[in-house]
């Protein structure tokens, strides 16, 4: 849990920097009420960025929200384009005041050194119209534009108290406005609002607010701070302004303490002082709708996987571009593919297949890795030849999933003797070993969608060829000899499907198997080796 704190007390005395104090004297910053907050955290290991934005503003109690004022005898409504209100001549007048109270900010920080300070756009300043200087033809009336603190309000007449507006510079900007509903006006007015109640005590009462739209804003240079103003060459003025005239009932003080709850704020007694609890909105929900962090996955751009697939997955449609237009990508990925034999062939049918897209294998072998094996077998190295070797099985599907990552490849070793013609048990054991080495295999057969037949004896080929038969799974026969080579595919049946376990129906159209082309029947071809 992480906890982001405020420590300011109700007399205006702020903990946390000091910026101010009560004493009327020390200019306040109001930055802090633009608070924006975001807390991060990286995952280094999954590569995930969690993030979650606030803009904190103090919130009122329960059914104490803040709202417009009623219109009472003078009907007008409680938001109004300010134009309307003031007139075109009044609106380019508040924009000369407020470039005025632009420069006189940046001049301020410039002369204190206050390098660390926002200067150039007051968010919250103080409107104050001066009707005795009022222009008769235009109607029109002199306008300052003042920073806002206490001591900036307190110095103001009772006259200028009674006229004053409050303003804040809106970050939706200029927009169009529906006369038929009101505008949604920018959050930073929520605390310009506690503001108002906490600081200058004017809570309860029905207060103006210019939501601040101008059209352009220009950017402030160096000799703008140095020279006067020259109002002439202000775009400003020849720009369509979206400003809004806001008519605001102020929660109270005792709207804002949670701690009052229902009770009332007289409840508290002298004899046991506390300080108010104030609570916060304005936290970013998260993609469900929710208070919490947002996630971004960086798996993609930062993790050797991912990127190592990225870069497999594009080479495959290149070649599916330039070579095999019709090959179906997805079909070959989805793809279960049991490799019978981890030897020379084993290892590298397993590799092309795996340059091809294929990401579940299943390679069987009885056999452990020797010290001639890592040189014609590609999936081994040296060191799995130590200690007695490895299972060939296992070693080369662990060599799979580390060349093509973890989270990209599916593989597994099984280790299994495969019975063949020729070969007698010699003993009960081995008898039992053989029924569930049979059982195991059948089971693999059964699970996968292609078996490859990669052994080194042509015996071994025997009984794998029969279960793929009677399980109508595509089998493709590998084989090397001395002098000569075999490839064949069998199963299934002639337009590449499965077929149907040897029905009648799908005899005429399967393809024949490794043995159905050789007069000679499977025996033991080890005997003179």
């Amino acid at each position: 849990h992480v906890q982001v704190d405020t420590a300011c007390t109700d007399t205006g005395t702020c903990e946390s920097d000091g910026t101010y104090n009560d004493d009327g004297e020390t200019d306040e910053d109001l930055s802090a009420l633009l608070t924006t907050v975001c807390l991060s955290h990286l995952d280094l290991k999954k590569h995930v960025y969690l993030y979650w934005f606030a803009f904190p503003a103090l919130l009122p109690r329960s059914g104490r929200a803040v709202r417009y004022a009623s219109t009472g005898a003078s009907k007008r409504p409680a938001q109004m384009p300010l134009t309307k209100e003031w007139g075109k001549d009044s609106v380019k007048e508040l924009n000369r005041g407020y470039r005025r109270l632009r420069v006189e900010s940046m001049r301020s920080y410039e002369g204190n050194n206050c390098t660390n300070k926002p200067g150039g756009c007051p968010p919250f300043f103080v409107i104050v119209r001066d009707t005795s200087t009022c222009d008769e033809s235009s109607g029109s009336s002199s306008i300052r534009c003042l920073s806002l603190s206490k001591s900036t309000y307190d110095k103001l007449s009772k006259e200028e108290k009674k006229r004053v507006t409050f303003g804040f510079l809106d970050p939706i900007g200029a927009t169009a406005v529906n006369a038929d509903e009101y505008a949604s006006v920018g959050w930073s007015l929520r605390n310009l609002i506690a503001y108002l109640t906490l600081r200058l005590g004017l809570g309860g009462c029905d207060v103006d607010v210019v939501s601040y739209r101008p059209a352009l804003l220009q950017r402030l240079s160096s000799s703008d701070v140095e020279l006067s103003e020259n109002p002439s060459s202000d775009a400003i003025d020849e720009q369509e302004d979206g400003s809004l005239l806001l008519r605001i009932a102020l929660p109270s003080k005792a709207d804002y303490d949670w701690l009052l709850g229902g009770s009332s704020p007289d409840s508290t007694t002298a004899a046991s002082p506390r300080q108010p609890l104030y609570r916060t909105t304005g936290y970013e929900p998260n993609v469900r709708g929710r208070p919490g962090p947002r996630t971004v996955n960086l798996s993609p751009l930062l993790s050797p996987q991912h990127l190592s697939a990225q870069a497999s997955d594009l080479n495959l449609r290149l070649m599916k571009w330039r070579a095999v237009p019709d090959l179906n990508l997805d079909r070959l990925g989805s793809l279960r593919v049991l490799l019978l034999g981890a030897g020379t062939l084993g290892c590298s049918v397993a590799r092309t297949l795996q340059g091809w897209g294929v990401r579940d294998m299943t390679l069987v072998d009885n056999g452990r890795v020797s010290y001639s094996n890592p040189v014609r077998q590609n999936l081994f190295e040296l060191t799995d030849c130590a200690e007695g070797g490895k299972m060939k099985a296992a070693a080369a599907a662990e060599s799979l999933r580390r060349i093509a990552g973890e989270e990209n490849m599916k593989s597994r070793g099984v280790a299994l003797t495969i019975p063949m013609p020729g070969h007698p048990f010699g003993t009960d054991k081995a008898e039992e070993v053989a029924r569930n080495d049979t059982a195991i295999l059948s089971d693999l057969i059964k699970e996968c969608d292609v078996v490859f037949l990669l052994t080194d004896t042509r015996e071994s080929r025997w009984l794998p060829t029969v279960m793929a038969r009677a399980e109508g799974k595509m089998l493709i026969n590998a084989a090397l000899g001395l002098d000569s080579w075999l490839v064949m595919r069998h199963g299934g049946d002639r337009a590449g499907g499965s077929g149907s376990g040897g029905t009648a129906a799908n005899d005429s159209c399967r393809l024949g198997c490794y043995f159905c082309n050789d007069v000679v029947a499977p025996e033991n071809s080890t005997n003179n080796r």
